[in-house]
């Protein structure tokens, strides 16, 4: 049996590379060729850009589906994120028209909440998965080899005659000991930084112990991998890969993050790579934060969101903003890379909270800001509570927010004017600078009006306040700020 794994994206797939080595260590799967056609999805977005209808015989979707049926596949899996679903689709229902007898299975958090529509609108699609994808893979593998009914394959969704099929959820997690080597061969780091996310990903864990109402990593619990990975992890890094660990919340397991990093440091060479972690930072204390420098962690991602507490119960988020400006003071002090998550769009928050939440990281000395607004991601239970709440997401990827009871449309455009002067302007001055100019203009949202061309003070309607920044910035002549 031949399967051939899909996977276009802005970095090289680690779902593709975790689904085959899962396979490849089932022994009764040994008959099972697996191909892995992996693709920055860029220029293909760049092509469906160009024309919604045709892609031309000399596209990358042309090409790429010559080399999907040169590989002969009697089973085309199809991993699917939220950026890459309805080009992935259309690819392999092209495939599918081209090679009948080819069977289509899709998988990724933006199909298994929404299988059974799927099912129903695309003919070329025969099976998705729900869920992780190891184990119902497997089974379906070892069910097709074999001639066996597909109602004992566990996460799969299917069509059945004129019906959709649903079959239970798999019990038990997935050995994530099987995932051993999944980067055996890694690519090379000229071929890595040739994507649009020069990173290579990797898991220590599974799940998050959080139940964030926008996210789907709550959905399951923690599943941690035992602690034999480091050699492996340590190994990419010392081929100068920077290393993005998957983890949503690698630091909140304390203990585990600091064994990990502590090994780590003893593991890998001084001229090695780097991490990319995403983290909590309230778990993160002096000691933490020193290993964390010491281990080569290069960037960190740190997941506000908002400031509003209000906002916080409401996404069913933890809340504690005193030790979140305790763990981002240790960070500074360890100099620490790292930005700031934001939403915009939170249920039982406003616009004003948005400047609310910008204004408390400005106070903090942070202007490293990365603001999201809200996606309605099949599945999450914010979808399944959007009534309640009023909110309108759109019809398709990426699933934004549209409005809400809370946000009305012109506040969601509101907020991304604001967001885009804030990060133009903090690249031109110090924290403290922007904060002092922020207080005497009586608020951010009021600086960043007064000064969303670069200037001029003076287009300020309240004069004393006009020469009172005028001032500041005279006094600052030192800094970048014109």
């Amino acid at each position: 049996m031949k399967l051939t794994l899909l996977a276009l994206g802005h970095s090289p797939s680690l779902a593709l590379r975790s689904l085959a080595r899962y396979v490849k260590t089932d022994p009764t799967l040994v008959e099972v060729d697996v191909a892995l056609v992996d693709r920055d999805i860029r220029p293909f977005l760049a092509e469906r850009g160009s024309s919604d209808l045709v892609w031309s015989f000399s596209s990358h979707v042309d090409r790429l589906i010559q080399e999907l049926l040169a590989s002969e596949p009697d089973v085309l899996g199809v991993s699917c994120y939220l950026w890459s679903v309805e080009i992935s689709l259309a690819v392999a229902a092209r495939v599918k028209a081209l090679r009948p007898g080819t069977r289509v299975v899709a998988g990724g958090p933006d199909v298994g909440p929404r299988a059974a529509t799927l099912l129903a609108r695309e003919p070329a699609l025969d099976l998705v998965v729900r869920g992780e994808g190891e184990l119902p893979l497997a089974a379906l593998l070892g069910a097709l080899a074999r001639g066996d009914p597909l109602d004992a394959v566990p996460g799969l969704s299917w069509r059945h005659g004129e019906h959709i099929v649903e079959n239970p959820r798999p019990e038990g997690r997935v050995d994530l000991r099987r995932l051993a080597g999944v980067w055996d061969p890694a690519p090379s780091r000229a071929e890595v930084e040739g994507w649009g996310w020069p990173y290579l990903l990797f898991e220590t864990q599974r799940g998050c112990p959080y139940r964030c109402g926008y996210c789907m990593y709550g959905r399951s619990a923690p599943n941690p991998r035992p602690l034999d990975f480091v050699d492996e992890l340590a190994a990419l890094m010392d081929q100068g890969h920077v290393v993005e660990l998957c983890d949503p919340t690698f630091t909140t397991m304390q203990e585990r993050a600091k064994q990990i990093l502590r090994a780590l440091i003893e593991r890998r060479r001084s001229d090695a790579g780097g991490l990319y972690i995403e983290a909590y930072a309230d778990s993160i204390d002096d000691e933490l934060a020193r290993l964390l420098k010491a281990a080569g962690v290069v960037r960190m991602g740190v997941g506000l969101q908002t400031s509003s507490v209000r906002g916080l119960r409401a996404a069913s988020r933890p809340e504690n903003l005193e030790r979140f400006a305790a763990g981002v003071a240790r960070m500074r002090a360890h100099e620490l890379h790292f930005y700031v998550d934001t939403l915009c769009g939170l249920p039982e928050t406003t616009l004003a909270d948005h400047v609310e939440t910008l204004t408390f990281l400005l106070e903090h000395g942070i202007v490293t800001v990365e603001s999201y607004r809200l996606l309605g991601l099949p599945g999450s239970p914010m979808v399944e509570e959007a009534s309640k709440h009023g909110m309108v997401f759109a019809p398709s990827p990426p699933w934004e927010l549209l409005a809400s009871r809370d946000w009305p449309a012109a506040d969601l455009a509101r907020a991304n004017v604001l967001n885009e002067r804030f990060r133009a302007l903090s690249g031109r001055m110090r924290p403290e600078v922007m904060a002092r100019l922020a207080r005497v203009a009586g608020g951010l949202d009021r600086l960043l009006d007064g000064l969303a061309s670069g200037g001029p003070i003076e287009a300020q309607e309240d004069a004393e306040l006009s020469r009172r920044l005028a001032a500041i910035f005279r006094q600052e002549r030192g800094t970048s700020v014109r």
